[in-house]
């Protein structure tokens, strides 16, 4: 965040449980505008909710901590949401990057393969991203406002929450797709791992779809 290009941030830092990044949050307090928040554990969509609930920006990103924005990330995406006033969101590519921690700390680390899915090469569709999501999270700039109109993760959700939350946003708007690679997440590298946690995405995956299509109901949107 401190090499963004873009230099007009607010930065929100939610812990999940715990206060560890306070220390390093004050050393960067006098090159960057952020503030710091510990909650108890709460788990993901909670801890998202509250950091959004503290924003004040007109556009909002998240930034996982064990991903990683390249400097002209938030400029590419902010020029095209300016570019299309009329468009919520805007969307790029990301890279893949299956990572091997070497040591318990995750200080030391290998990252191997590194790679962009080819269904991330997509112009926006919501008839396809009703079927699966091809935003990481990380690579979506939308508007503050769907927050405020339409609510944020729901908290019931412990896998596929962004995906839940992308199709409650896009419905009735507009995303922009930008096709350049602005980010990286990380992946494990250990194949048992992945497996099991594909195991756990599939297994929300019906769910997941379930409740955005009732909150959109609900809102009547």
């Amino acid at each position: 965040i401190l090499n963004q290009t873009y230099k007009n941030l607010e930065v929100i830092v939610v812990e999940d449980g715990g206060n560890t990044m306070e220390k390093i949050v004050s050393q960067v307090s006098q090159y960057l505008n952020i503030k710091f928040f510990g909650l108890d554990k709460v788990e993901r969509s909670a801890t998202g909710n509250y950091g959004l609930s503290q924003a004040r920006g007109e556009y909002c990103v998240f930034l996982d901590d064990d991903d990683l924005f390249f400097a002209d990330h938030i400029e590419i995406l902010v020029e095209s949401l300016l570019d299309n006033p009329t468009a919520s969101a805007t969307y790029s590519l990301a890279f893949q990057v299956p990572t091997r921690f070497l040591d318990e700390n995750k200080t030391i680390y290998k990252e191997e393969k590194i790679s962009t899915l080819q269904l991330f090469y997509q112009e926006f569709d919501y008839e396809i991203l009703k079927d699966h999501n091809y935003f990481p999270i990380q690579t979506v700039l939308f508007k503050r406002n769907l927050f405020l109109e339409r609510g944020g993760f729901d908290t019931d959700l412990v896998h596929l929450e962004d995906w839940n939350l992308w199709l409650l946003y896009a419905f009735n708007n507009n995303f922009i797709y930008v096709p350049k690679t602005t980010s990286l997440y990380r992946v494990p590298v250990d194949s048992e791992i992945h497996q099991k946690r594909q195991e756990l995405l599939d297994k929300a995956y019906f769910e997941a779809k379930a409740k955005a299509e009732k909150k959109i109901e609900e809102l009547k949107l």
